[in-house]
């Protein structure tokens, strides 16, 4: 379950965002609940504990207080009308 919450984290499209950064260090924002998340895979999947310290060490886009989401903050990223 948490391998595939990260693999869903990694592999969804928001669609009704803006991008900052630059290519390499790309944050987008959901301009639906303001949350800002990484554009970004880290490639492998990992295990739950992995990526909460991967968070607590990232900085990127002016911040360096990075988390895992929640169930509800992912859930409101799915767009029920553009995928079955």
């Amino acid at each position: 379950m948490k391998q595939i919450f990260l693999i869903m984290l990694g592999l969804i499209l928001i669609l009704n965002a803006a991008s900052t950064g630059d290519d390499a260090h790309i944050t987008v924002i959901d301009s639906t609940t303001g949350l800002e998340w990484q554009d970004d895979d880290i490639g492998t999947p990992t295990t739950w504990e992995a990526a909460i310290d991967r968070c607590k060490a990232l900085s990127l886009g002016e911040h360096d207080d990075w988390r895992l989401p929640n169930v509800n903050e992912l859930t409101s990223l799915v767009d029920g009308t553009k995928y079955d």
